[in-house]
């Protein structure tokens, strides 16, 4: 059997536009250097790869720095929560390691809020706030 006569005019043109455009993509494909000045070419890349190394280097560079910046942050947040745990008589070690872990921190500030405002409702039940009058010798100084 003969192949049908429809695919074999496919195929013959095809083959014709591949053979017809193959010199035209070789000359657009930019990694593949002319054959005239190909020095000229690879001293052209290898200014583009040195020039892409330094953004790098400069892009490693300020993440190293944001990355210090985030991590001081979260340390004087977990040192904060360890503080207030320390004088609401609540473990100091927990409260700085759920301060200090990224992530769970948001929910930790969350929570603490949460229990403060609850600790000064609790403490205004049992004492009563104070007057200024009641006390005129603070109001005095």
């Amino acid at each position: 059997m003969s192949p049908p006569p429809l695919r074999v005019a496919l195929g013959v043109v095809a083959l014709t536009l591949a053979l017809a455009l193959a010199p035209t993509l070789r000359a657009a494909d930019p990694v593949a250097p002319a054959k005239d000045g190909a020095d000229g070419a690879a001293t052209g890349i290898d200014e583009r790869v040195a020039n892409l190394e330094s953004q790098v280097a400069t892009l490693k560079q300020s993440v190293q720095q944001a990355g210090n910046g985030v991590v001081l942050g979260l340390f004087v947040f977990a040192v904060f929560c360890a503080v207030w745990a320390q004088n609401t008589n609540r473990s100091a070690v927990l409260w700085f390691v759920l301060g200090f872990l990224p992530l769970i921190n948001f929910f930790t500030a969350i929570v603490l809020l949460a229990k403060n405002s609850r600790d000064r409702k609790r403490l205004r039940q049992v004492v009563p706030p104070v007057k200024k009058e009641a006390v005129p010798e603070l109001v005095a100084h």
